[in-house]
């Protein structure tokens, strides 16, 4: 494990395991969980299996991911294959741990649903090309290309005693790579992505087999002003639950234009109705709806106000809340009863039960026999202001045990933009600063997420208007504090946050130090070259168009000239959603003005830092950086750091 220079372990949680997936038998009695373990030199092993009875601990069984538990012991999974090295394959273990290799295509397994009731199963694959190249003519839009493998997306049915049966293309569109089976086998729901103009949306298709054993595509769901997500049919293929969104308006004169809405909506296949959307209130988590048993019911998981609470909604559109704090993902249901990974800022994943038949008070959740994660080095606490303009903004402070000396602060500043402070987070993890004494400031200025739609509607298309004053707001109120040192005041942030970041230390001297990772720097720049600009131009038009004017009044780069704050900027170069060329744009235009900037490039991370070595290596060079900015220490190179 690296070290700091004092010889200090950086933290011990880069070595812990770290609970990813749950699954759940369909009759409640057995459950699997993903996970993966560091090693100490911050390496990554493979994704292991454990195995456990409701009411017990697991134990580790075999190596693999995205697990389904069948009845009679059986478990499927994807693993690397045998035939075809390098490549995920589809694998079948029965009772007694044999395990068979079932499915291992040329373009490998993407993923995979099964029939719990028929022993049918349905998984994706590419069709590999011979060249890895991609041409894009007529202003077709240009997606991430990396990790696809190439290739047209096809779904490949499996029946037990016979040949795999390529389902055939969708008339129009190609599959997107979100689909479901039913129970039975004899229904696939799959989304279809359309193109439209110089953007793409996706529409709902059903797939059914006639009598002559042909499989046929018809639409279900399509909407020329949104795009269908994430389907999930019912146990008995009834009903199809679903997450549409678009892409907002845009400002225009007096008109504040809307955001965009993501909504959960349920359609009715037998007999045929009309699509509706339920529980319009709730900000449901998109891939994470499951089914009642009798489908009759939906369990989903929605952000509320720092937390991420479960929710059981009635077909008819009724919900009632069924948790109380925590934030829970990966939901499932199973007898009567509902499981989930639950984690807080302060606890990470854990597989947990609700009883949600229970009375209030006795439906949990209750722990499903993992042992208990170490206790924080610290103080959680809700803190939250009122701002100018009446909304109040909210946030989490995590500080250090008091030892009656002032501590410093740091403001993080999470992505997005449509996201909040919930969760435990491997990555950005605050008790990591926490054991260095610093307090850790996690708000949610407007855009974030479990807070209403009035509240992002506050920075739909003025990115430099509420996002910055909330969080200038929130830090006010919090530096002034007993405890905490307001004169050594850093801001972090990452891809939003990262702008947030930018344009804070160009239009304001609120911080003594500052480190932008991923962050966009030339708003124009940046929507002209990512992959995932169509949402910004959406918002604010496209550059070159006089609806554009408006990206230099937002970008930070405008204010460069006003930098004060010594500033660390991160980029992973293979990043092509915030393209790594703000950042070289960023250090080359504060170097060019005589200001305090450093840049750290890790040239094998894209738009995340997904290398637990890389992580370790970056939380390093950033606590180095503000030592030396906040406290004066030396700054020294972190070991396995080279200077360019």
């Amino acid at each position: 494990m690296f070290t700091t220079a004092t010889g200090e372990a950086l933290a011990p949680c880069f070595v812990a395991p770290r609970v990813r997936g749950l699954a759940v038998a369909p009759d409640g009695d057995r459950y699997a969980l993903e996970i993966d373990t560091m090693t100490s030199s911050g390496g990554r092993l493979p994704p292991a299996v454990w195995l456990g009875r409701i009411g017990t601990p697991p134990r580790p069984a075999f190596v693999g991911r995205q697990v389904t538990l069948l009845s009679g012991g059986v478990a499927l999974y994807r693993a690397r294959s045998v035939e075809r090295p390098g490549r995920d394959a589809l694998w079948r273990r029965d009772e007694t741990a044999a395990a068979e290799e079932i499915a291992a295509p040329p373009g490998g397994v993407a993923g995979y649903r099964a029939a719990t009731r028929s022993g049918v199963v349905v998984y994706a694959t590419r069709t590999p090309h011979s060249a890895d190249a991609v041409l894009f003519d007529g202003g077709q839009p240009v997606g991430s290309l990396r990790g696809d493998g190439g290739g047209r997306p096809r779904l490949v049915l499996l029946r037990p005693g016979c040949e795999p049966t390529a389902l055939p293309d969708p008339p129009d569109g190609v599959l997107d790579g979100a689909f479901d089976l039913s129970a039975d086998g004899t229904r696939i729901v799959a989304t279809c992505r359309l193109r439209g103009g110089t953007a793409y949306r996706t529409v709902l298709l059903v797939a059914e087999c006639d009598r002559h054993d042909r499989w046929r595509w018809r639409t279900v769901l399509d909407d020329p002003e949104g795009s269908f997500a994430h389907p999930v049919l019912s146990p008995d293929g009834r009903r199809i639950v679903c997450m549409r969104g678009d892409s907002g308006r845009r400002r225009s004169g007096n008109n504040a234009g809307t955001p965009p809405d993501t909504a959960l909506w349920i359609a009715d296949l037998d007999p045929p109705g009309g699509a509706r959307r339920v529980a319009a209130e709730l900000e449901c988590r998109a891939g994470e709806a499951a089914w009642s048993p009798d489908g009759e019911r939906l369990y989903v998981c929605a952000d509320r106000c720092g937390n991420r609470p479960v929710y059981e909604i009635t077909v008819d559109g009724g919900y009632r809340r069924l948790t109380a704090v925590g934030a829970f993902e990966q939901v499932a249901a199973a007898g009567d009863a509902v499981y989930a990974l639950r984690s807080a800022l302060d606890s990470p994943p854990a597989p947990v039960v609700i009883r949600a038949s229970a009375v209030p008070g006795r439906r949990g959740p209750y722990p499903l026999g993992m042992p208990a994660a170490a206790g924080r080095p610290g103080t959680l606490e809700r803190v939250s202001v009122v701002t100018e303009d009446g909304h109040r903004v909210h946030g989490w402070l995590c500080r250090p045990p008091s030892t009656g000396r002032k501590v410093p602060l740091q403001v993080w500043l999470h992505g997005g933009p449509y996201a909040s402070w919930a969760a435990w987070s491997w990555r950005w993890n605050p008790w990591l600063a926490v054991r260095r004494g610093y307090a850790v400031l996690l708000p949610d200025p407007a855009p974030s997420i479990g807070y209403g739609r009035a509240f992002r509607r506050r920075a739909w298309g003025d990115w430099s208007g509420a996002p910055r004053t909330d969080v200038l707001s929130i830090v006010a109120e919090v530096r002034g504090r007993p405890g905490i040192d307001a004169s050594r005041v850093a801001v972090l942030g990452s891809s939003f946050g990262g702008f947030l970041v930018n344009l804070l230390v160009t239009r304001s001297d609120a911080f003594q130090a500052a480190v932008s990772h991923a962050g966009m720097w030339d708003l124009a720049a940046f929507a002209s070259g990512s992959v995932v600009a169509a949402p910004f131009i959406a918002e604010f038009g496209h550059p070159v168009d006089p609806a554009g004017a408006g990206y230099a009044a937002h970008s930070p780069r405008t204010g460069a000239a006003a930098v004060r704050t010594p500033i660390l900027v991160s980029h992973g170069s293979r990043d092509d959603k915030v393209p790594y060329t703000e950042a070289l744009a960023q250090y080359a235009d504060l170097c060019h003005l005589g200001k305090p900037v450093r840049l750290l490039l890790l040239s094998d991370e894209g738009h995340e830092i997904a290398r637990a070595a890389n992580v370790q290596l970056w939380y390093e060079c950033v606590f180095a950086f503000l030592a030396h900015v906040l406290d004066g220490v030396p700054f020294e190179v972190p070991g396995p750091l080279r200077r360019a």
